[in-house]
């Protein structure tokens, strides 16, 4: 649960960093919104992307320690 919430954290931090700019209002304008639901969008696709590899990975790994040697 930590770790999720460190990643969540690290992803809010770094999209609002971003995208706001305009303190003025208290509502997103549509260039704030837009630039955070892409934000948010590449780093979930990022994320299943890593995760992918790391299980292809982890399944190499898993064969070969299965070969006889």
């Amino acid at each position: 649960m930590k770790d999720f919430l460190r990643l969540y954290h690290g992803l809010v931090d770094r999209c609002f960093k971003d995208c706001v700019n305009d303190f003025t209002s208290k509502v997103l304008s549509s260039k704030e919104d837009t630039c955070i639901n892409r934000c948010f969008e590449k780093f979930i696709k990022h994320s299943e992307r890593v995760g992918q590899r790391f299980a292809e990975q982890n399944a190499l790994l898993q064969q070969q320690q299965m070969q006889p040697q």
